[in-house]
């Protein structure tokens, strides 16, 4: 019996454990997904929201560095890299002011963030 009450004591806390990381993984990815949303979709958005193109930039490159981190650990490098490149390619666009570049990076960065949440969320479809 003391066997028993050991292993489900282990069992709940590994189950605590990955709900836990699971959850806050997801809420990085979530923050990060919701300013990547908010850049510019053309090139008229991106000369006149300048100013907002920057704070959102820097703040999605600082919370990206800290998520990249977590992620390496439980994540497919095939996607850490698709997400790495993308980041690297919009701060470049951003830095050079280039809407040509930066609007392909910022929706291929979006893109595999979408998928990274759904690959860390708690739900039936990412369990499939």
């Amino acid at each position: 019996m003391k066997t028993f009450i050991s292993v489900l004591i282990i069992f709940i806390l590994l189950c605590t454990f990955v709900f836990a990381d699971s959850y806050f993984i997801s809420k990085s990815l979530h923050e990060i997904l919701d300013i990547t949303e908010s850049l510019p979709q053309d090139a008229e958005s991106f000369e006149k929201e300048a100013e907002d193109i920057s704070q959102n930039v820097e703040k999605i490159r600082m919370l990206w560095q800290k998520s990249i981190i977590k992620l390496s650990y439980v994540s497919s490098y095939e996607l850490l890299d698709r997400a790495d490149e993308a980041m690297g390619e919009l701060y470049g666009a951003y830095k050079a002011r280039d809407a040509a570049g930066f609007l392909p990076a910022a929706i291929k960065f979006r893109d595999t963030l979408q998928r990274l949440t759904v690959l860390f969320g708690v739900s039936f479809q990412s369990l499939a």
